[in-house]
């Protein structure tokens, strides 16, 4: 079972949504903001859900196993990669600065109010993962995703190593079954920003049918983005 039985009767009977984030999406709240794809109307639904799961009253987040042990390995280098970003984009509005100014009045933009930018976000994950009700890893997991993988079915795909990703699905797939079995009732959405192996190209606004066969008989929908996870999931 991917939740124990006392948590999984605790999560229906309460009859909240539920919002099973992935590592990808996860990490997208604290990813570089000068990125074309770092969006800010995403940033405030993260918090928007971030806030829902803190009440205890509107929103449930499960966190796979394997979702939390990839957060450990990986947020240094998230962290870092946004510190790069930030800088890097200070350099370029500086040098603008001094063009302008060439040609006219002395000039330098206030930018002092990025500094604290990396550390909000990096909070805001610590306290997405202490709100967070874990969902462990079975024992048939592994060898689900193992099949996934050997037989290519997404977010499996050939050339690349995607048994984590799978884990991961797994996993969630497995906890929303034990929920809905147990009588839930409400919204539960998987949250990945990794349309390239969860959706159809080249639109990609369309699940994947080997994903849709799963998700549809449990009522488990997808959402790209935070934004859209909060609509789907009813959150204000």
């Amino acid at each position: 079972m991917a939740l124990p039985p006392h948590e999984a009767d605790r999560i229906a009977q309460a009859g909240l949504p539920v919002v099973c984030i992935d590592t990808c999406s996860l990490l997208d709240i604290i990813r570089d903001p000068s990125r074309d794809t770092s969006l800010p109307h995403n940033a405030t639904a993260a918090l928007a859900l971030l806030q829902a799961m803190e009440s205890g009253t509107a929103l449930v987040g499960l966190l796979a196993d394997q979702v939390r042990q990839e957060f450990g390995t990986h947020l240094q280098e998230i962290v870092d990669e946004a510190d790069r970003g930030l800088d890097k984009l200070r350099g370029h509005i500086e040098r603008v600065d001094g063009l302008v100014s060439a040609f006219s009045s002395p000039v330098r933009t206030d930018l002092r109010h990025w500094d604290a930018h990396v550390a909000s976000a990096t909070a805001a994950l610590h306290r997405w993962i202490a709100a967070s009700v874990a969902a462990p890893q079975s024992q048939d997991v592994p060898m689900r995703a193992y099949s996934r993988v050997m037989h290519a079915r997404a977010p499996a795909r050939k050339g690349k190593d995607s048994l984590a990703d799978c884990v991961v699905l797994e996993t969630y797939v497995e906890a929303a079954a034990e929920l809905r079995q147990r009588g839930l009732t409400a919204p539960i959405v998987f949250l990945s920003s990794n349309v390239q192996d969860y959706t159809l190209a080249p639109a990609r606004n369309v699940l994947h049918p080997d994903i849709q066969a799963e998700f549809a008989p449990i009522n488990m929908a997808y959402a790209t983005g935070h934004g859209m996870a909060k609509r789907l999931l009813g959150i204000p």
